[in-house]
C-alpha cells in the first residue's frame, strides 16, 4: 500500500510538471518571436513610412544619405573681398554690403531697395554640443556632438529613433530636396543643406580634429542660388590649418579709424575699408571699427540697416566719448536724408501740425519722435510720439500729422521747438 501511495504521488507531481498545452507553448513561443520582428522589422517599416507620409517628401530623397561632391568653381564669382571670423576667412563679391553685423556673424545684401539676395555667414571656435534631457532616451540612441549627430541623422534609413530625430531636423530647417556632403580641407568638413523655400544654400562645416565650426548661406528670395553658384563661392573659404593664427596683411597705418573715415566716402576705396574694417572688429571686438562701416552703408544706400546697426551698438561706446558723438552723428545724418520734419506749432494749446516727406524709396511703417519745447521763461518740455498710428508713408510721399501733446504739457508761449527722430521702422 505504501508502495502504491509513493507511485500515485509522484504521478501527480509528474502530470503537475507537465504544465502547458501545446497551443500555450505556440502562443508564447509566437510571442517571444514576435518582439524581435516588431522592433527591428515592423517598428522600422512603420517609422519610415509615416514620416515620409507626414513631411510629403519623396522617400528618396529623405532616406538618402547625404551625396558626397567636390567643391568646384564652375560658374564666375567676380571680384571678392576678404572678411575673416575667429580665423575662417570668407570671400564676399564686392558688390555686397553688410546689413546685420554681430559678434561672430554677418549678412550682406547686395540692393537697399530689395533685400533678396543675401550672403550669411558665421564662425565660431568652440564646438558645438546638444543638451538632451538627463532622463530621455535620446542620450542612450544619439550622440551630444552636433557634427557626429547629423552624420547619423542624416544616414538614417532603418532605426526608429533616429529616423525621428531625422524627420525633426528636415522640418525644422524646412528642407525638401537633396542633401549634399563636402570637404574644405584635411579637417573642415560639412554638410550642404537647401534653404528654407528652395530659395539658396547653407553650409554647415565643422572641425573634424577639435573644436571649430562656421556656416555660410547664400539666397535669392526671386531667382533661386543654384548648387554650382554656392559652390563656385563657398570653395573660396579658407578655414585655419593646423596651428595656424590669422595675420593681417594690413600695416597699422591702415588702423588709423580717422583715415579709415575718409576713405569710407571714396565709392573706389570702400570695398578695402569694409575688408579692413570688418576684420578689425572681428578681431578686437571694439565697436569703433563699424564707424567707418556705417559710412560706407549709409553711401550705399542702406539707411534703415545703418538706424537698427547704431541702436544695437550706441551703448557699447563709452558715454560722452568722442566717437560715441560720431557714431550719433552718423545716425542724424542718416535720418537727415531719408526724412524731412517740420513742426509748426501755430494750431492750439494741445496741438501740433507735423509734416512729414518721405525722402527714401522705401515705404515707412512708423517714426518715433521726440520734442523738446523750449518756452520764453527758460523752461523746457519733452514729450514722445509715435507719428503713424495705421498709416503709412509711401516713397517719396509727403504728409501732415496732427499730433496731441500730454494734457500736462502746454504748448502756449513757447519760444523754440526742437526734435529728434528716436527710430524709423522701413518695410521690406
Amino acid at each position: 500500500m505504501a508502495k502504491d501511495k509513493k507511485k500515485q504521488k509522484k504521478k501527480y507531481w509528474q502530470d503537475e510538471e507537465e504544465g502547458l498545452t501545446p497551443i500555450q507553448k505556440g502562443i508564447i513561443v509566437s510571442l517571444i518571436a514576435f518582439i524581435p520582428f516588431f522592433f527591428f522589422i515592423l517598428l522600422p517599416v512603420l517609422a519610415r513610412d509615416h514620416f515620409v507620409e507626414k513631411l510629403k517628401i519623396p522617400p528618396e530623397i529623405f532616406l538618402s544619405p547625404p551625396q558626397k561632391i567636390d567643391l568646384v568653381q564652375t560658374t564666375p564669382v567676380g571680384q571678392t573681398f576678404k572678411v575673416n571670423i575667429n580665423e575662417v576667412e570668407f570671400k564676399i563679391p564686392v558688390e555686397y554690403t553688410p546689413i546685420k553685423i554681430q559678434k561672430s556673424f554677418i549678412e550682406f545684401s547686395c540692393d537697399p531697395l530689395r533685400l533678396t539676395k543675401s550672403i550669411s555667414a558665421i564662425s565660431l571656435k568652440e564646438a558645438r554640443k546638444i543638451n538632451f534631457s538627463s532622463t530621455g532616451f535620446a542620450r542612450w540612441f544619439m550622440p551630444n556632438n552636433v557634427f557626429e549627430f547629423l552624420q547619423v541623422i542624416l544616414r538614417a534609413t532603418w532605426h526608429p529613433i533616429r529616423l525621428m530625430f531625422k524627420a525633426q531636423f528636415f522640418a525644422t530647417e524646412g528642407i525638401a530636396s537633396k542633401i549634399f556632403e563636402a570637404r574644405w580641407s584635411a579637417h573642415f568638413r560639412g554638410f550642404i543643406l537647401p534653404t528654407p523655400g528652395q530659395r539658396g544654400y547653407m553650409g554647415r562645416v565643422f572641425r573634424t580634429n577639435g573644436s571649430g565650426y562656421f556656416e555660410f548661406a547664400m539666397q535669392d528670395k526671386i531667382n533661386q542660388v543654384t548648387l554650382q553658384q554656392w559652390v563656385s563661392l563657398a570653395m573660396k573659404i579658407k578655414p585655419p590649418g593646423e596651428n595656424e593664427k590669422y595675420t593681417d596683411p594690413y600695416s597699422p597705418a591702415f588702423f588709423n579709424i580717422e583715415m579709415q573715415k575718409k576713405l569710407a566716402l571714396k565709392p573706389d576705396r570702400q570695398v578695402e575699408v569694409l575688408s579692413r574694417c570688418l576684420n578689425q572688429f572681428f578681431r578686437t571686438e571694439k565697436p569703433m571699427w563699424l564707424i567707418p562701416v556705417a559710412i560706407v552703408m549709409k553711401q550705399r544706400g542702406f539707411n534703415a540697416q545703418v538706424m537698427d546697426l547704431h541702436k544695437q551698438y550706441l551703448n557699447q561706446f563709452p558715454t560722452g566719448s568722442p566717437l560715441k558723438k560720431t557714431w550719433n552723428g552718423i545716425l542724424d545724418q542718416t535720418v537727415a536724408s531719408s526724412l524731412e520734419i517740420k513742426i509748426d506749432p501755430s494750431l492750439n494749446k494741445q496741438l501740433l501740425k507735423v509734416h512729414c516727406k518721405n525722402l527714401t524709396e522705401r515705404q515707412i511703417r512708423q517714426i518715433l519722435i521726440k520734442i523738446n519745447l523750449k518756452y520764453e521763461n527758460g523752461k523746457e518740455n519733452t514729450f514722445i510720439k509715435r507719428l503713424l498710428n495705421n498709416q503709412r508713408l509711401f516713397e517719396l510721399q509727403s504728409k501732415d500729422i496732427v499730433i496731441e501733446a500730454p494734457h500736462d504739457i502746454s504748448l502756449i508761449n513757447i519760444n523754440n521747438i526742437d526734435y529728434r527722430i528716436m527710430q524709423i521702422d522701413f518695410i521690406e
